[in-house]
């Protein structure tokens, strides 16, 4: 077997960097947008329906006005529906300018947009517009603005669209989302949102009502509110344009138990050098095992003891994030931990009310007080994200926190299992009810999902009882991405949800002397885990909050091995290790990106993870990279390639870059507002062209190069990794490819190949929302090449010659940096 050795940190030279060019492209087709004669009298018979609506929905807002409150300003919001796809940064300006609008929100693809009124004067100029467009009796000869075509329909945004969705719980938080004014820093409308602003805190003061303002998302956060407070206010304070509530839940029923001391192993104290995981969860307790592991006990929103889990959920979740897979199997003696626990408590039973702002603000102070910079987060959103909706507050709130304080969170996808036992598996993933629960969208993340395996030997399988599905296949009841790749404008293969899939247990089927056919989670495929039941030790069930722990094990180990890389290197190397999990024989059901919504990349290898082997070399790149422009690296293969004996296939790359990005509200299609992409590209120059000669006597500089040349020039095996071309793609912040390199290739291109980045900002949004985004992101590519010829074969060591023939640095481990130590110790 070949020796484990470190990876590898390429400090090749950049050979250059250049301002991004775009090489010219045959325009998509566009969607017809002209109306028949009959659609106008439609379109027509519509805005005159909406008109009077409109004004009957704002005179009923303002007979509905309490007083009383005394709020000093008003402000108008409207909801518009467009014939297609809203160009943003051609026309946000258009409509402040010329209607007095300024766009809070987009929704369905940018077909539907949230408006507040900011000139009233010009909105009024607006509805003219409308009914002029009602009133022409020449739609060829128009007395209206060639804008008022493009909508398709108005309202007034209302009561009913403020607060669209009633608390399931009445302790539930509720959320204020408020205008957004960004193009508009004075002037009237400001003021009286400024004044609103004001009387809203008021109000929220004298109802002695608890609020903190979440300054990330620009949203209010309540707590101990009534509903008749929440109808006060979307009646009346009208900068809050949506009023949500969530409930939280962990996955498992209570295991309620009181302390046992006589479990069958303990833990070994643990050094300094074990990274800190924040379990986010029920707490843990400390009358098990883990006690030694926790490194503080003040960590807790509900208050108390966050060493104290009455629910057993918190406890569970630690001792995977300590552990792994050491509490599998037969359990006895001393475990030596991979990882210390800081339990942060925000939930004191299966379900409850959560303050996302408060989750936040733990993860913060023990990012600074204790250095945690790993988290696990299985407490999700009781409710599903539903089909295409955007990403959620929490989910941005997570991300931007994330990439500002340099955090990891390990989050999953939440478990369904409602009616599991009658569905179809994987038929049933095609059900919006199966998406995953929020804030498993985040991107800056790693989300995880389930796979059906539970570490052990194969499950017994009887007549009357055997495993719901292949254990390894994703399971049924991990949760799927939410976004429907049939309805984007423009595809991107490397979107989607999870990141990773881990084993998480599995159900069994089972046929019950009472009960008939049924599903037991607690049976032999379940996965082992760390009980408070007194006398019980372990218990089996099921869930993706036992999947995600796992992988954050996982980084704690990688961490600990190699303390100088960033938190996107290793999410990068977890999804560069991956293996495929597939649903090809599914096919017929579910399309390439929905089996990468359910299974994502894939299960992480632990063994590619951690080190490099001698026909397995991992080569790691972190840098940076400005907007608007392309950097090109260029990486050699070892010589020795050219006489094997093999041609295709010789080496195989893995290619996997992650970057970490401020997200922005409000704009869907550019949630991920930058564009960072790679490409492993021939053997040409960035900055490569010809000046020719033009018919009117000027000169023309053609590129020919990787920067804005002709793709068949520099490509060889796939494109750039991500397209940024056409304005409706939406932008991964996670991309992996896969490609193989034959022997005729490495010699044609004289050992070398080009790596390409190139950075740009999305297209779609205005230049006054770009202004405020970072100009530089710092970005993390790892590259995995694999020699596909047998070992008997094989006459180099590649991990050696790829060190012969580039700058690497082999990484600095934590065994190699006691050594050094100890060396130094021993001299002195």
């Amino acid at each position: 077997m070949s020796r484990e050795l470190p990876h590898l940190l390429l400090v090749n030279p950049r050979e250059s960097s250049a301002e991004n060019r775009t090489h010219p492209r045959k325009p998509p087709e566009q969607e017809e947008n002209e109306v028949s004669a009959e659609g106008l009298l439609q379109q027509a018979a519509r805005f005159s329906r909406n008109l009077v609506t409109f004004a009957e929905e704002l005179r009923q807002r303002d007979d509905e006005r309490d007083t009383t409150l005394g709020v000093p300003e008003t402000l108008t919001s409207v909801d518009i529906e467009f014939q297609n796809w809203f160009d943003p940064s051609e026309f946000e300006r258009v409509y402040y300018r010329d209607f007095g609008l300024v766009v809070n929100r987009y929704s369905e693809y940018n077909r539907c947009a949230l408006f507040t009124v900011v000139d009233k004067e010009k909105f009024e100029y607006m509805l003219e517009q409308f009914r002029a467009f009602v009133n022409c009796t020449d739609h060829a000869l128009p007395e209206y603005t060639g804008l008022i075509r493009f909508i398709k329909a108005f309202r007034f945004h209302s009561k009913t669209l403020i607060n669209p969705r009633p608390r399931v719980s009445q302790g539930d938080p509720v959320y204020l989302s408020l205008v957004n004014f960004g193009i508009e820093p004075s002037g009237d409308a400001r003021q009286s949102y400024d004044a609103i602003r004001t009387g809203l805190e008021r109000f929220l003061r004298q109802e002695n009502i608890e609020f903190q303002h979440n300054d990330y998302t620009d949203v209010y956060e309540l707590k101990s509110v009534t509903d008749t407070h929440v109808d006060a206010i979307a009646r009346n304070f009208d900068i809050v344009h949506t009023i949500s509530s969530f409930s939280y839940g962990v996955i498992r029923e209570s295991a309620f138990g009181v302390a046992v001391r006589d479990f069958p192993f303990s833990v070994n104290a643990p050094t300094e050098d074990l990274p800190i995981i924040g379990v986010i969860d029920t707490g843990v307790s400390s009358h098990t095992p883990l006690a030694p592991l926790i490194v503080a006990t003040d960590y807790t929103v509900p208050g108390g003891d966050a060493a104290v889990d009455t629910h057993g959920h918190g406890t569970s979740v630690a001792a995977f994030a300590a552990l792994g897979k050491k509490i599998i199997g037969a359990v006895r003696g001393r475990l030596d931990a991979d990882a210390r626990i800081l339990p942060i408590k925000v939930l004191d039973g299966r379900q409850g009310h959560l303050s996302t702002l408060d989750v936040g603000n733990l993860i913060v102070r023990a990012r600074y007080e204790h250095g945690v910079r790993i988290f696990v987060l299985t407490i999700c959103y009781v409710q599903h994200l539903r089909t295409d909706e955007a990403h959620s507050d929490y989910a941005n709130y997570l991300d931007q926190i994330s990439r500002e304080h340099d955090l990891l969170i390990f989050i999953s996808t939440g478990n369904y299992d409602v009616l599991l036992d009658t569905c179809v598996y994987p038929r049933h993933f095609l059900a919006e009810e199966t998406n995953m629960c929020s804030p498993a969208e985040s991107m800056n993340n790693i989300t995880v999902g389930a796979t059906g395996a539970n570490f052990e030997d194969e499950v017994p399988i009887t007549q009357h009882e055997y495993p719901f599905t292949s254990s390894s296949l994703p399971a049924a009841y991990s949760r799927k991405f939410h976004l429907d790749e049939k309805k984007w404008k423009q595809k991107n293969r490397h979107l989607f949800k999870p990141d990773v899939v881990y084993p998480g247990g599995n159900y069994m089927r089972v046929l019950h002397r009472d009960l008939g056919p049924c599903l037991d989670n607690t049976g032999a495929a379940g996965l082992q885990y760390l009980s408070i039941v007194p006398g019980a030790f372990f218990g089996r069930d099921v869930g993706t909050s036992f999947s995600a722990p796992l992988v954050a094990n996982l980084a704690a180990k990688m961490m600990r091995k190699y303390p100088q890389l960033r938190l996107q290197t290793i999410k990068a190397l977890i999804v560069n290790s991956a293996d495929p999990v597939r649903l090809d024989v599914h096919k017929d059901i579910l399309s390439n990106h929905l089996q990468r919504s359910i299974g994502g990349n894939g299960l992480p290898n632990e063994v590619y993870c951690l080190s490099s082997n001698e026909d397995n070399a991992t080569i790691i790149i972190e840098d940076k990279i400005k907007v608007g422009y392309t950097k090109e690296i260029p990486v050699e293969l070892p010589r020795y390639l050219r006489d094997a004996h093999k041609n295709k296939s010789l080496i195989k790359v893995t290619a996997t870059l992650c970057f970490a990005f401020r997200p922005v509200k409000g704009y869907p299609t550019a949630y991920c507002p930058v564009h960072v992409a790679f490409g492993m590209f021939r053997n040409v120059e960035l900055e490569q062209g010809v000046v020719r000669a033009m018919k009117n006597g000027r000169t023309r500089y053609y590129a020919t190069g990787i920067n804005g040349g002709p793709s068949k020039n520099f490509v060889f095996s796939g494109n750039w990794s991500q397209d940024a071309y056409f304005k409706k793609q939406q932008y991964s912040n996670t991309q992996k490819v896969t490609f193989y390199v034959s022997r005729d290739w490495i010699e044609r291109e004289e050992n070398k190949f080009k790596l390409a980045v190139q950075c740009a900002f999305h297209k779609c949004l205005p230049d006054f929302v770009t202004a405020t985004l970072p100009e530089e992101y710092d970005y993390s590519l790892v590259l995995r090449f694999q020699e596909k010829v047998p070992i008997a074969m094989q006459t180099h060591v590649l991990y050696d010659e790829l060190q012969g023939c580039n700058n690497l640095q082999v990484l600095a481990t934590s065994e190699l940096q006691a050594e050094d130590d100890l060396e130094a110790t021993i001299e002195q």
